[in-house]
């Protein structure tokens, strides 16, 4: 059994794994823990690994990059059966695995007809996430309309079939093979990140 464990804190980690059982595992070969310090994939001369959030608030909040540039390298090394992910605050959206339709939106609108995201508002700083579970053909054609117009997050009878949360970043994992539609373009990637990066973007306004 192989169990890499990705930390800031390697020193603080090592330690109990030198002890008792888990010692005597390691020593037969049952099991190969190793302790991988987070900071070496750092992008900055200072090593830094969370940065304040972005839209405000309270606190710091682990960086994309440094975790995502670890794990992408663990992955081309090893095939792991499992890999999970410590968050304070995250939420698995569809624990099963299984959703009919999602999108990701900062403005009202997907394919320029669909108001997916009706409470979006482009200057909040947040991603909003809409989740459509699986349903019978019956019900997705009912579902159609309310959702082209907008009316699908104030409507009683869909509330068991759909999921709406805002947040500041997005994490999707996949099945090998998945495909996203990211401005109209098919992309094929079974993991990755979506975020909001204030200011990216600076619009020159005549006057």
């Amino acid at each position: 059994m192989r169990i890499d464990i990705i930390t800031v804190l390697p020193e603080l980690l090592r330690s109990p794994f030198d002890e008792s059982i888990i010692r005597r595992a390691r020593q037969k070969g049952i099991a190969e823990i190793n302790i991988i310090n987070l900071r070496d994939y750092s992008t900055d001369k200072h090593k830094s690994t969370d940065d304040y959030p972005f839209g405000g608030g309270a606190g710091m909040v682990m960086m994309v990059e440094p975790l995502d540039l670890c794990i992408s390298e663990l992955k081309d090394q090893h095939v792991y059966d499992e890999i999970i992910y410590l968050t304070p605050d995250g939420e698995t959206l569809n624990p099963d695995g299984k959703a009919l339709l999602c999108t990701l939106a900062n403005g009202q609108y997907v394919g320029g007809s669909f108001k997916c995201a009706p409470r979006a508002k482009t200057d909040d700083g947040l991603i909003e996430v809409c989740l459509v579970k699986t349903i019978s053909r019956f019900r997705f054609v009912k579902l159609l309309g309310p959702y082209t117009k907008g009316e699908h997050l104030d409507r009683d009878d869909f509330k068991d079939i759909i999921v709406y949360r805002q947040a500041k970043q997005v994490e999707v994992i996949a099945e090998p093979g998945f495909a996203y539609s990211l401005d109209g373009e098919i992309i094929y990637s079974d993991h990755f990140f979506v975020k909001m990066v204030p200011g990216a973007l600076n619009f020159a306004v005549p006057e």
